[in-house]
């Protein structure tokens, strides 16, 4: 429930989702708010607790549980996501992402990963719900998932660092970009209607790298 998270729980929520079980164990700090859904009111709170009283403000038919700490082993997750409609990981680490792909095909849980890249340029948005969907953790191996290449200046591999401030790290406006983005993927597949494909890139901001010198999606 960092920046990308806060955000698709209140679109999802104000889509209709009727339950939301959100995991995060920190706290929303001053140089979160300009990229999170909840504001200065709530700074000092839990990053759950602030988001569902946004949730309740807009969308007071969802039901929101907290789970106000860090999860990162298999097994709490497993016992956490087995019964879920849709996994929504909106971690930006990839490591975490791979393992939490592994997790949802043992157990059939459908899955939504979601991460900004280059300072909030390029947004991505992979989906494992059905068969036909490529598993995430085997795109690697698969040349027709683009490989979205680190700038010289990440220190992280490319990935982003969350709602942390500075505002450059990745502009809220590519924030709310990729979180709309990503909760009209996750409502086109849990309607069964699977228009999007199981992976979307979309670039805010002009890379030096071919498949990404032009604004719109590749």
């Amino acid at each position: 429930i960092g920046a990308i998270g806060s955000h698709c729980a209140l679109l999802l929520a104000e889509s209709g989702v009727g339950r939301l079980h959100q995991i995060d164990g920190e706290m929303l700090r001053p140089g979160n708010v300009v990229r999170h859904a909840a504001g200065h009111e709530a700074i000092g709170l839990s990053k759950v607790s602030a988001v569902e009283a946004v949730v309740r403000e807009h969308a007071p038919w969802t039901l929101v549980e907290l789970e106000n700490q860090t999860i990162w082993d298999s097994d709490s997750i497993s016992s956490l996501t087995a019964e879920a409609d849709m996994v929504l990981d909106a971690t930006g680490a990839a490591p975490f992402s791979e393992m939490l792909s592994r997790l949802a095909e043992r157990s059939r849980t459908p899955l939504l990963s979601v991460a900004l890249y280059r300072g909030g340029a390029v947004g991505r948005v992979r989906r494992q719900f059905s068969s036909s969907d490529k598993l995430i953790y085997l795109r690697g191996e698969d040349t027709r998932y683009p490989v979205i290449p680190p700038g010289a200046d990440d220190e992280n591999g490319g990935l982003e660092v969350g709602c942390s401030a500075p505002v450059n790290n990745a502009p809220p406006s590519a924030v709310m970009a990729v979180s709309a983005l990503t909760v009209q993927v996750a409502v086109d597949a849990l309607v069964g209607r699977f228009n999007y494909p199981d992976e979307v890139i979309d670039v805010y901001e002009p890379l030096e790298e071919p498949q990404y010198r032009r604004i719109g999606r590749v």
